[in-house]
């Protein structure tokens, strides 16, 4: 019995015999037609196989994240999203349009949607939603109404050699099926079951180059069940549906209404980012920044705020500015510390920070007897800090040079942005020239006058008397 025989046997008309039984009563004359001669017709040698002008399968989604003959598999938990995501991936790949951002063939395919969730009412509310029969390629999507389909049931020959001829006659480049549990009868769980199932769409998607998309669901969890957190692990069903697809895509709910779509394995292509998204009017999927752009526009925004400071700054100080939380400054900071972008010292008991690449002179913590706290509230180079200085000469052109005790041995070059010296003096050669040492009124700690400018400041309280500028730190 050769091949053509076999295929013109009929099938038994009564559903009463099963596939299996009837496989079973045929063994003999299928094995008969295909063991002898089906591998070595098939057969090449290697280099003739080398030989041969195969064309490379168009990209059909991404740069061969799915491509023509690819299996797809997206899936999640009820309520994520999936059946929206799949359909604007069927409208985006008609129209030649990005989904979610990747990039489509700009020609269009030709895509099947067979969906399986949605009634016929709410399937057209949605297509309207998206706005088809407005666009020029809406035409490469074809969509069987639920109410016209009835029952399927793909581990039916019937109903697979139906969906055969649809994908052949139809010239469809995507077949997708939401959702693969509303397609078959087969036990989930058992390899042997649903691989014949796989058996025949792997065939289909060779012969045909038509990709092949399922919408599929999680798996349940249990006790102290941690399978979800693996990618792989919380696809539902059989390993098999892990192995064989060669594109599988996980929808994952988030806390704050965050969702995203994870390219869990892709076998012919680079893998995309995360795409981050929220359910917006009618469930529909809106494109969000990831958490960790988000997380760098904050971070970029507290780098502002340190640098652009006109002394060194708290962290409250710093959410203030940018309108964060404390905390989440913060956490920022530690992380520009830890990259070398700004740096910190301690003031009292606050860290305070600010820019890396100009080291601020730090108001000093303790003054020695005859040094002269005087507050400089100008710019000092480009960190614009306040200093306390123990001593400040004054000379010509407005500027003066500025020694500190701490950081030790630094100097710096203090410039008065309003044209006038310093506190308002006059240049002279030495500031601290004629202190004078009394007792504060207020709290009788010592108070410090300043040569002839009578400026007296205590060191305790902070109280000051006289007209200058000079104010204690």
């Amino acid at each position: 019995m050769n091949a053509t025989t076999r295929r013109s046997q009929p099938r038994p008309g009564s559903r009463a015999e099963s596939d299996a039984e009837y496989f079973k009563a045929n063994i003999a004359s299928i094995a008969g037609a295909t063991s002898n001669s089906r591998f070595f017709d098939a057969a090449l040698s290697a280099a003739d196989f080398c030989a041969m002008d195969i064309p490379k399968p168009p990209s059909l989604l991404g740069d061969g994240v799915l491509t023509g003959g690819g299996w797809a598999v997206l899936y999640g938990q009820p309520g994520g999203g999936k059946t929206w995501l799949a359909l604007e991936l069927a409208v985006a790949l008609a129209r030649g349009e990005p989904w979610l951002g990747i990039p489509t063939p700009p020609e269009g395919v030709r895509v099947g949607l067979v969906q399986l969730e949605l009634g016929d009412y709410a399937m057209q509310a949605r297509l309207r939603a998206l706005g088809v029969r407005a666009h020029p390629r809406d035409g490469n999507l074809s969509v069987p109404p639920r109410s016209k389909l009835g029952a399927v049931d793909l581990c039916r020959r019937e109903d697979m050699a139906a969906l055969r001829a649809w994908v052949e006659t139809g010239k469809l480049g995507v077949l997708i099926v939401d959702a693969l549990s509303r397609a078959h009868t087969a036990n989930e769980n058992s390899a042997e079951e649903l691989g014949s199932l796989f058996a025949e769409l792997d065939a289909l998607r060779h012969e045909t180059s038509c990709a092949v998309a399922l919408v599929h669901h999680e798996r349940k969890s249990s006790g102290n069940d941690t399978g979800r957190d693996n990618d792989l692990d919380a696809l539902r069903g059989t390993s098999r549906l892990q192995s064989d697809p060669t594109l599988l895509m996980r929808l994952k709910n988030h806390s704050g209404g965050l969702r995203s779509l994870t390219f869990v394995k892709v076998s012919e292509g680079p893998t995309p980012s995360p795409v981050w998204f929220r359910l917006g009017g009618g469930g529909r999927p809106e494109v969000v920044a990831s958490p960790e752009a988000k997380g760098d526009k904050v971070r970029e925004l507290v780098l502002q705020a340190v640098l652009n400071a006109a002394a060194p700054v708290t962290k409250n100080e710093v959410a203030a500015n940018v309108g964060c939380n404390p905390t989440t400054a913060w956490r920022h900071l530690t992380a520009l510390l830890e990259a070398g972008a700004v740096a910190s010292f301690m003031e009292g008991k606050a860290d305070k920070y600010h820019s890396a690449t100009v080291a601020p002179l730090q108001p000093l913590q303790k003054t020695r007897r005859n040094d002269g706290p005087v507050l400089i509230p100008n710019k000092m180079g480009d960190s614009g800090t306040p200093i306390v200085a123990d001593k400040v000469v004054v000379t010509e052109g407005h500027r003066c040079t500025v020694a500190t005790v701490a950081p030790k041995g630094a100097i710096g070059v203090a410039t008065v942005a309003d044209g006038a010296p310093p506190h308002g003096l006059a240049p002279e050669p030495e500031m601290n020239a004629g202190i004078k040492y009394t007792s504060c009124p207020k709290c009788g700690g010592e108070a410090p006058t300043y040569g002839e400018h009578k400026v007296r400041i205590c060191r305790e309280c902070h109280w000051r008397e006289g007209t200058s500028e000079v104010s204690r730190a």
